[in-house]
This record gives structure tokens, C-alpha cells and sequence, in this order.
């Protein structure tokens, strides 16, 4: 049967038909295919490990997306990508290694942390990233056909393209390689209190199985701890995600919210408190109104002069008993900023702390920082805390270091103040007697002008010692003249410049002085100081004189009846009496010797007389 003639619109419209018809039996054919869409993306790759995502370090997100990681494997374990699982996703905060995140958390509330997989990764080998730089473009498309390209992918095999990780055939060594994770968290603020009572401290819940721990989730799937007075850290060994809850305790009597700083390394713990009982800085003295300070790390660990910014090591000081730092004195990061804490604040330096470097100590080559504490209140309690502040906080260990305690209190009179940073007596710090009238620049001069001119009347009578001659004419094989002049001066500056404390002590070991009757009449002449207690001088100060020096000059130490008029003794741990910082007393070495008369004592060394009969 012949075919009837179409029209030429009737043609168009059958071969539409067919086409159509065509199409739609190649789809029957072939099956409903499942659309792909931009959530089918992220269902993989937070499937695959070869794909991580790559974190945004300020908002947490995944690709810039914003994006949360618990959104993300809610959609990749619906079949369809419902509304309802998205809906019920926990939303995280994600941690990146050695960045922390800083957030503020309501009372009662939990906040949700995970650290992605991609943290733990090890670091890519640098020989990865050539051979990836190569194989993409400049503008991160795929580079164009290259010789080299087919022998690069092989070698990728091995070790994996940098940023995305190992291939494939090594996916399951990493799966079952744990790693560990240093968490550590700082309370920076925390809720007013109505009764003056402490707030209760956060608590941190650490799961690898629960993806929502917290204090109502089942305690067999997680850990927890609490911070103690404003810090904890915790490690664990983890070969995937790892599940992280901040909790914060309701209180009635409570208002505010807290502030904390958490924060993840897979190198060392990010936050860290030494507290040992070891605080690394010793009490040099105080007076009403200052307090002066000095690092004790031990030999071999100088500091370098000139960084004396907010970064590096810097002294905390705060008033015990303080409301607003109780529950927080472990905490850098509250210690750092708030107002009631002396020494640094935030990003800047107070006007009460004066710091400088010293070689003062047994061994002079050891540079030590200094801190001069100022504008404290007389009479007080307070708590220094050394502390190193790093000057990158996203780098190893940039939370900072925070060591153990010091207490210490100021004294309640105004008759002492501390003078340090002299001039011939390097090895003074301390205070000393002094009068209202007289500012701290003046009274270091004279008390420093006054040994001197002592030392001075000294060497013009070890100059009549043959000390640079042989052997059989020295006055000793042992000793020579510097030993001499080294352990006079010591004495010199241990009796010349008397340590003052507060007049109303009650410590037995102290000597009493009324208005105007220090040890040296130019002392009540210039200074005219007001009553005082004396810590006297050790008495291994004169036997080590004694020993040192040529007989000539008729050096002697007063009889055992008199000598505790002049000097104190070290009683065990308890410092009974005075020495310059580069004298440790040791008990009495020597026999007691005579007590040298004041005519002979002159005849050797002018002016020295008036120290020597005390």
C-alpha cells in the first residue's frame, strides 16, 4: 500500500513524534537514573577518604560552602536526601590543628565539636608537592599533555597527591593507624555570681562512636572531664572522627554566660600548665607598694635581651582571694585580658611592670629576666604566675605556658623600699631603709655610692699585698687576690646596704631599729630612715673574708658572744639572714677565729673599722 503524500508541517510533526518516541523508550531502557546534585557531592567525599574536605579555618565550614559537618553525613545516610534528615543533623564546630576556636556558651547549654578526620592526616611528604605543582595549572585546572605526566601519577600512587592524601591502595593503613589528639581547653570568662560563689567549672565530653556526647548521652561511648580552676586538656588515640561536647553546668545564682578557648593538636598539647609546684621565678623582695621578681629556670636558659613585648615570657600577678578569678587562676587565656590582673594585659603593657635582664645568681653568664611590680597595695596577698605567651597562636603549643604559683604579700609600712640595677653592687636587690622624701633613683645612688667608696679605701690596701708574685711569696696557694676582693665585696654590700623589713614583725632571727640607728652613721645622716627591722648578714660572709685574704690586712670575725649582734645564721629552709644573690650561705666552715681590734682593723683598711666591730 503506497505511503499517502504529508504535507511539509505534517512531516515535521512526525519526525518529532519519532524522535520523542525514541528518547523515551531509551530511557525505559536503560532505568530510572538518580539525578545527581551538588548534596550527592558531599555525600562522597565525606565518604571517601581520598577526598577530604579542606576547613576553613575562621568558620568551620567545609569548601566556603558554610556547610556543617554533621548536615553533611545526615544527607549522605538518607536515601533521598530528605528535609527531615537535614532537619535533625547536630551541627558542629569544627577544630583545625593547633587553631583555636574561641566561642561563648550559655548556662546549661552543650556545644558540639568534631574534629574532621583531616586533621590527624600526616603532614604530605615534600617531594609530593613538585610533582603535584607540575600536573596542575597555574590556575588549578589540569596542565596539558607532558611527558613527565604518566611517571608522576605512578609515583602518586605511592605516596598521593598532597592534598588530598594516599591513593587508594593505601586507604587502609591509615584507617587503622591512630593517631594521637591533644585537646585542652581555656575558660577566658565566666558568669557573674549573686552569692559570691564560685561558678562551676566546664566540662568536655569526648566520644569516637557518639556523635552527640554530652552529660545526657550514654556514659560507656564517651569520656569526660573538667576543667580545674579555668583549664583541662585531655589526649586520646583515635583512628577517625573524633566527637567533642563543651558543656556548661546551669546555675540559679548565676548570670552571664561563659567564653572558652578549645583548641586540637596532633603535635603537643596547645594550652599548657606546669603545675609542678616548680613556679620558675623567685621573690627577690617587696615593699608597700612593689615587689620585685627574678626567672629561676637554672643554668643554660638565657633570655634574649630586647623582647620585652606581649610575646615571650611575662609575669601575671593578681590579688588572692579575688571573686572575679576564682575559678580561673590555671587559665592563660583569662589571666592574659582581665582587668584585675596586673603585670601584661591583652596585647599590651601595663604601666605597673618594669622588665629588664640581669646576670645577678651564682653564674653571671646566665641571663635572667627581671620583673620590678608595681602599684600593689601595702599590706596584701597577692599570686604571681609566670607565664610565655607565643607570638603566632596558630603554631605548636600557642596557647601559651602557664606555671605553678607563687604567693607572696607586700609589706605594711613605708620605711622600706626596694633598690635593685646598682652600679658596683650588681648583686644587691633588695630593700632597703629609706625615708619618703627620698625617690628610689636617689636612694640607689647613695647606697651604691656608699660601698664603693668603702670598696675603694679596700684595694688601696690589697695593692701593698705582693699578690702577682712566685709561689713561695704568696700569702697563699690556695687563694689569691681576686678571691680576696671577690669575697670582700660580697661582705661589703651585705653590711653597707641593710635589708629592711616591716618594723612590727615578730620573726625572732630580725634585728630592731629604732629612728636613726642603722649600722652606718651616714645612713642616718642622708636617708634619716624611720624604724625598721634588719635581716642581718650571714655570718659565712665573714668567715668566707677571713679565709680569702692575706692575714695583713687583720681581718677577723667577731668572738661567738658578740657574732649574733652582727650576723644572722641560715636556720634549715628558713632564711635567717642576708646575702648578695651570688652567695649561697653553707653553715660555718671555719673555726671562729679572734675579733681584730679597731686600731688594727684601721691601720689596714680606712673606714672599714665601723663594719668590722658590729
Amino acid at each position: 500500500m503506497p505511503f499517502p503524500h504529508l504535507s511539509a508541517q505534517q512531516s515535521r510533526l512526525a519526525a518529532f513524534l519519532t524522535a520523542a518516541g525514541l528518547f523515551t523508550i531509551s530511557l525505559v531502557a536503560l532505568g530510572s537514573p538518580r539525578l545527581a546534585y551538588a548534596a550527592d557531592i558531599h555525600s562522597i567525599a565525606s565518604e571517601d577518604h581520598n577526598h577530604p574536605f579542606l576547613l576553613d579555618k575562621a568558620s568551620g565550614s567545609a569548601g566556603g560552602w558554610g556547610v556543617g559537618a554533621g548536615q553533611r553525613e545526615a544527607w549522605a545516610a538518607s536515601a533521598d536526601g530528605s528535609i527531615l534528615a537535614r532537619q535533625n543533623a547536630p551541627s558542629y564546630l569544627e577544630l583545625v590543628n593547633n587553631a583555636p576556636t574561641l566561642n561563648n556558651i550559655n548556662l546549661g547549654q552543650t556545644v558540639l565539636h568534631r574534629v574532621y578526620e583531616y586533621v590527624r592526616r600526616p603532614a604530605p611528604t615534600p617531594s609530593a608537592a613538585p610533582r603535584m605543582a607540575r600536573r596542575k595549572g597555574e590556575n588549578g585546572a589540569e596542565a596539558g599533555a607532558n611527558p613527565d605526566d604518566s611517571d608522576d601519577r605512578e609515583k602518586d600512587k605511592e605516596v598521593g597527591d598532597p592534598f588530598i592524601g594516599p591513593v587508594e591502595h593505601d586507604l587502609k593503613r591509615r584507617q587503622t593507624s591512630a593517631r594521637i589528639l591533644y585537646l585542652s581547653l581555656n575558660t577566658c570568662l565566666q558568669p557573674l555570681s549573686n552569692n559570691n560563689t564560685t561558678p562551676p567549672q566546664l566540662q568536655i565530653y569526648i566520644s569516637t562512636s557518639n556523635p552527640q556526647p554530652g552529660p545526657n548521652a550514654d556514659a560507656g561511648s564517651q569520656s569526660v572531664v573538667t576543667a580545674n580552676a579555668g583549664y583541662t586538656s585531655y589526649s586520646i588515640s583515635a583512628e577517625k572522627d573524633v566527637y567533642v561536647a563543651v558543656f556548661a553546668p546551669p546555675s540559679p545564682t548565676l548570670s552571664g554566660a561563659y567564653s572558652y578557648e578549645l583548641a586540637v593538636s596532633t603535635d603537643s598539647t596547645y594550652h599548657r600548665l606546669l603545675d609542678d609546684g616548680q613556679p620558675n621565678i623567685a621573690l627577690d623582695d617587696s615593699d608597700a607598694n612593689s615587689a620585685l621578681f627574678i626567672t629561676s629556670f637554672g643554668p643554660g636558659n638565657n633570655f634574649t635581651q630586647g623582647n620585652n613585648g606581649t610575646q615571650g615570657t611575662i609575669l601575671l600577678a593578681y590579688a588572692q582571694n579575688n571573686p572575679t578569678l576564682s575559678g580561673l587562676e590555671n587559665s592563660i587565656c583569662a589571666l592574659k585580658q582581665l582587668p584585675d590582673v596586673l603585670g601584661y594585659t591583652f596585647a599590651k603593657q601595663s604601666n605597673n611592670i618594669d622588665i629588664g635582664y640581669t646576670g645577678r645568681g651564682q653564674n653571671a653568664s646566665d641571663i635572667k629576666k627581671e620583673f620590678y611590680l608595681k602599684g600593689l597595695n601595702a599590706s596584701s596577698f597577692y599570686t604571681a604566675r609566670l607565664a610565655n605567651i607565643s607570638a603566632e597562636p596558630h603554631t605548636i603549643g600557642g596557647g601559651g605556658t602557664l606555671w605553678s604559683p607563687l604567693n607572696f604579700s607586700t609589706k605594711k609600712e613605708r620605711n622600706c623600699q626596694i633598690i635593685y640595677g646598682l652600679d658596683f653592687c650588681d648583686q644587691t636587690a633588695w630593700a632597703v631603709p629609706s625615708n619618703s622624701s627620698i625617690d628610689a633613683a636617689e636612694l640607689k645612688r647613695f647606697y651604691d655610692g656608699v660601698a664603693a667608696t668603702y670598696y675603694q679605701n679596700f684595694n688601696n690596701s690589697l695593692d701593698q699585698i705582693a699578690c702577682e708574685t712566685e709561689s713561695t711569696a704568696r700569702y697563699s696557694l690556695a687563694r689569691n687576690c681576686t678571691d680576696c676582693a671577690q669575697a670582700y665585696k660580697r661582705w661589703l654590700c651585705s653590711l653597707a646596704i641593710p635589708r629592711c623589713t616591716d618594723f612590727s614583725s615578730d620573726l625572732a632571727f630580725l634585728a630592731e631599729r629604732d629612728v636613726n640607728t642603722s649600722r652606718l652613721g651616714i645612713i642616718n645622716s642622708y636617708v634619716q630612715p624611720g624604724q625598721y627591722k634588719e635581716l642581718l648578714p650571714c655570718e659565712e660572709l665573714c668567715y668566707e673574708m677571713v679565709q680569702n685574704c692575706p692575714t695583713a690586712l687583720g681581718f677577723a670575725c667577731p668572738s661567738e658572744k658578740q657574732l649574733g649582734m652582727s650576723y644572722g645564721r641560715w636556720n634549715g629552709t628558713v632564711r635567717a639572714c642576708n646575702a648578695v644573690s651570688d652567695f649561697t650561705p653553707k653553715g660555718a666552715a671555719v673555726p671562729l677565729g679572734k675579733r681584730a681590734s679597731r686600731g688594727l682593723v684601721a691601720s689596714a683598711v680606712v673606714g672599714v673599722s665601723v663594719l668590722m666591730a658590729l
